[in-house]
């Protein structure tokens, strides 16, 4: 008689027997995808600065080998195999320790919440190798020297505002996050001897790397750029003087700020490449320029330890001594102000402050508000007439102006009068009989005897009914 094969134990799942779980399954725990999870959005609740970066690390580099592993049976050897993968692709030992850090953080949120029955590995020196740099040769290269630092902040082939990023970049040693997330409420100006920047948050609101604030004195070069930028700048880009919640260099859309909108890591790197390309220098990262500026710093006779307070909050593990050591604000000024960059000549004009156009006076002893072009009328008084304002339009050349035409006249529809505005795009004979026009005669703000640029909406205009003048009441000449 022949002895059937007995069958293996069927083990059932999880939610049977009240939903308590095997012993196998308690040993393994869940699935490090499962814990993966739970662990980014808990980080992105919390709104940690590198949620997204390390999120984005684990799900190239390690999802790929264990993902589908439960946290039990993750050994040694699949950290080994992780690893390995990135040396493979070419990734530095840099880039590597940090997908270690990640995975490290990871492991220890699985064994708070009890995702995990027992400690799970660690990366060790063994796997991780010597740290050493990619490319040994990059290192010593990595820095500008004073001249091109001097032209990235200078050079009018720049835009104002990237000179701005690059300016507050070499003379404070801030880093990109840092310069992204300043607002104006952050810059004091009226401090004594030199003003001071409050760097406290970086990007939209963020924390800064090490979760503390540190003030860093204004540079007397950068001190005149970003008064330039405040009164000039930036009124020109944004349209509007700057506000305290305002970003010191928002975001830009074309040729237009925007400042609510905060500038990204990835934009302001690649326009850093192009401004360098543009004036023909080799690349480096935008994070050179802060290593450029304690080189240079040091080099122009700095106190190394006022230098590291103004740059590094504290160190990784400071000593009872440092604790203890506080600096003065006219010494950090006095250290700061020891470097210099180099001044081009053309610095001068390319931040110079433009005051608001004056205005027309009436006053024999005040000098002239505006230099009246060649053939032009003069300006007359503020309390003129309606019918000496018209007299002053009369006179104006007659390739800059033109008289209302008559109903029984064509209206004017080439390009060279660029003041005409009609309230209809496609008027018919009814709205020209009726002259349904809107002219300005005369734009204070910009100077008598100057047109009208048509761009601009004119800030008085006389609108003319059926042919006649609405403050006089009589026919439009």
């Amino acid at each position: 008689m022949t002895r059937k094969p007995r069958r293996a134990p069927v083990r059932e799942p999880a939610e049977r027997a009240g939903g308590r779980r095997s012993a196998p399954a308690r040993r393994r725990g869940v699935r490090l995808q499962e814990a993966f999870e739970a662990w980014a959005d808990h980080r992105e609740r919390r709104g940690l600065r590198d949620a997204t970066t390390e999120r984005r690390r684990i799900e190239l580099h390690v999802l790929p080998v264990v993902g589908r592993k439960h946290l039990g049976r993750i050994r040694r050897a699949d950290l080994e195999a992780i690893a390995t993968r990135m040396r493979e692709a070419g990734l530095a030992p840099k880039t590597i320790r940090n997908v270690a850090a990640a995975v490290h953080a990871l492991f220890a949120y699985a064994e708070r919440r009890g995702l995990a029955r027992r400690p799970l590995p660690r990366f060790d020196a063994e796997i991780l190798g010597p740290m050493t740099d990619k490319d040994p040769a990059w290192r010593p290269s990595a820095i500008f020297d004073a001249e091109e630092a001097a032209a990235l902040v200078y050079d009018p082939r720049i835009d104002p505002d990237r000179r701005v990023i690059h300016a507050l970049a070499f003379l404070t040693g801030m880093r990109l996050g840092e310069i992204a997330g300043l607002r104006f409420a952050h810059v004091d100006t009226t401090r004594s001897p030199l003003g001071a920047i409050v760097v406290a948050e970086t990007y939209d609101g963020r924390p800064t790397k090490t979760h503390l604030a540190r003030t860093v004195p204004i540079h007397p070069q950068l001190a005149e750029i970003l008064t330039w930028w405040r009164e000039v700048g930036f009124v020109e880009g944004a349209g509007r003087p700057p506000r305290p919640e305002d970003f010191v260099v928002p975001r830009r859309r074309g040729r237009h700020l925007q400042p609510a909108l905060c500038r990204t890591k990835n934009g302001i790197g690649k326009a850093f490449g192009r401004d360098l390309e543009r004036l023909g220098l080799r690349h480096r990262r935008f994070h050179d320029a802060r290593r450029t500026f304690i080189s240079l710093a040091l080099a122009s006779g700095a106190q190394r330890e006022v230098l590291e307070r103004l740059t590094h909050t504290t160190r990784a593990a400071p000593s009872a001594f440092d604790q203890y050591l506080t600096f003065d604000w006219a010494t950090a000024c006095r250290e700061i102000a020891k470097l210099e960059l180099p001044v081009p000549d053309h610095a001068l004009d390319l931040y110079a402050l433009r005051g608001p156009p004056a205005r027309p006076t009436t006053d024999a002893t005040a000098p002239p508000a505006h230099t009246t072009a060649p053939g032009m009328p003069k300006a007359p008084p503020e309390d003129a007439e309606p019918s000496q304002l018209r007299e002053n339009a009369r006179q104006l050349p007659q390739k800059n102006t033109r008289s209302l035409p008559a109903p029984d006249e064509k209206a004017p529809g080439s390009r060279e009068v660029t003041w005409w505005r009609r309230r209809e795009s496609n008027p018919g004979p009814e709205a020209l009989e009726g002259g349904f026009y809107v002219r300005s005669l005369v734009d204070l703000d910009v100077g008598w005897g100057t047109p009208t640029d048509r761009r601009s909406p004119p800030r008085a205009p006389v609108v003319s009914p059926h042919g006649r003048c609405t403050p006089c009441g009589q026919p439009v000449c």
